[in-house]
Order: structure tokens, then sequence, then C-alpha cells
């Protein structure tokens, strides 16, 4: 989920947020790329003082609140978006002119990969939903922003990526916020505690399957996350991953221990349940024990 923000859609979650120049987007995504660098030294720093799992516990709350504040502007840049008033007719057979016509505003228009939105500067209720050109992405296929000197002509514009929104600072503001929240904790403490949790014997093998199942989840993401955006809409995403991450918050409360200060062995019997604990622990004594007699016999022999 996190990698999907950092590497695959920096630059698309800020135009869909309104960004309409392509520098602009770039810059934004190049602030949020140094967010990230910056906030990693702060775990360097903490990590040792405040304990790993009290990081972690407020680096996921951050992430959770931040995703479901990333919902929220989502949602009023869903609701400030212009609405359409006008149709074409919905029996032309040119493709997805039906599916278009049935977006009630420019947010559900443009999330819609087929579709792009319509209107006039200078006419009230002009508005409309059309099916936008595979070839230009500028022009639709049908309707007056067929072609980019009619728009001209005629005061139109058109956006197949974007609404006009004046929430358009909200959600790079918390997709900034989201960005700083998991360096301080998921980015480096994920991968601390995984190899801290494994006893030796199988510490390659569950560093392995760890490193598998994460990169296997992050291709799921980077390959659904527009469709699921067009299936339950932008905002809906991430309520989805904000609700997801709250589970994550609940598990790491509950099933992850602090490892601070403690040996390999020692962190091996947190996982443990009482009984095999203390059995654990008296067999470790027991051995302990059978050292140190055998050590003193030994240098008995040799005085």
């Amino acid at each position: 989920l996190n990698r999907m923000f950092l590497r695959y859609y920096t630059g698309t979650i800020i135009q869909m947020a309104g960004v309409e120049d392509p520098h602009t987007t770039i810059w934004l995504s190049s602030v949020v790329g140094a967010v990230f660098f910056l906030c990693t030294f702060v775990p360097m720093a903490l990590i040792e003082r405040t304990g790993r799992r009290l990081l972690l516990l407020i680096s996921v709350a951050g992430v959770a609140l931040s995703l479901i504040l990333l919902g929220v502007s989502f949602l009023l840049v869903n609701i400030d978006s212009m609405q359409t008033y006008n149709h074409l007719d919905a029996n032309s057979s040119i493709p997805f002119i039906k599916s278009c016509s049935l977006y009630s505003n420019c947010d559900y228009c443009v999330t819609d990969e087929h579709c792009g939105f319509c209107f006039s500067k200078n006419v009230s209720h002009s508005s409309m939903c059309v099916p936008v050109n595979i070839d230009d992405i500028h022009v639709s296929t049908a309707g007056p922003c067929q072609t980019t000197s009619s728009q001209t002509n005629n005061s139109l514009i058109f956006h197949s990526e974007f609404c006009e929104t004046k929430y358009t600072v909200m959600p790079i503001v918390f997709m900034v916020v989201y960005i700083a929240f998991f360096a301080v904790g998921f980015a480096p403490l994920a991968w601390a505690l995984n190899a801290e949790f494994y006893p030796l014997w199988a510490r390659s093998t569950g560093c392995a399957l760890s490193t598998f199942t994460n990169w296997i989840f992050s291709l799921v993401i980077s390959l659904t996350f527009l469709s699921l955006g067009q299936a339950i809409t932008k905002y809906g995403v991430f309520f989805l991953y904000g609700g997801i991450t709250v589970l994550a918050f609940i598990f790491v409360f509950f099933c992850i221990p602090e490892t601070t200060g403690i040996s390999i062995e020692e962190v091996e019997m947190l996982f443990m349940s009482k009984h095999k604990r203390r059995e654990t622990a008296q067999s470790r004594r027991m051995t302990d024990v059978s050292a140190v007699i055998r050590k003193t016999k030994e240098e008995t022999i040799v005085h």
C-alpha cells in the first residue's frame, strides 16, 4: 500500500487532486519524496529511546488517520466538482457515450478512463460528460469538445484526468502527512522487527517469505489502484485503505511485543505460551548451570 504512493502513483494522486500543470505535478512529487527521505532519519534517533513498539504504533495510527483524511479530502473534491447538466444521445453508436452520460458530476466522470468532462467558461449549466479520444486525451469523440479549435473558439474546457476544485490543496497536504508518518515507523520498523522475530534456525526462510509476501501485495496494489478507484470511487479507495490500516493498528497493539534491549533468544520466548516459556527458561537455566559446572571442573583439572 505505502509503496504504491512512493513509487507508482504520487503524480497521479496529485493530478486527481486538481493540479493541471505537469511541471507542478513533478515538483510536488519531488517534495513528497524529499519529505519521505528526511523523515526516515527520525527513527534513527528515536528507535532506541522510545522503543520499536511505541514508534510503530504512532506510525500506524498516523498512517490510518492520514488515509482517512485523504478519503475525506477526495470526498470534498467530489462534492465540490461541477455537475453535469447536458447529455448527448445515449443511443449513439459512439463507444462509451451511454456509460459516460450516466455520471452526475466531473469527479465521477474523469475517474472513468473512457470519459472526459466538457464545459464552457462563459455559459452556465453547459457541462457534460463525454467519451475521451484515446489518441488525444485533450479532446472528446463526441460533443462540442471534439477539437482544440472548437474549444478555443467557444471558450470550452475539457478535462480527462482531474476536476477544478477549491479543495486541491487538501489531498496533497494529507499525502505529505501520510508519507511522514509512514517514514517514521512503517518504512524501517517492519524490516527491523521482521529480522528480530524469527529464531535463528528459521530467520532466512522467514525473512524470504515475508519479503515475497510484501512484494506480492505491492504488485496487487499497483495493478488494482486505478481500477479500484473506478469501482468504488477515489475517496472509497482511501477509506478502504484506511480501514485496513486500522486493522493493522489493532494487530500491532495486541500482537507485536517490545523487543528493544532484548536478546534474540528472549524475543523467541515472547511468542511462546506461559507454560512453554516457563519450561524453556528452566531448561536454559539448567543448561547454563551445567556449563558453569563443566567449566569449573575443567579449571580444577588444569590446576
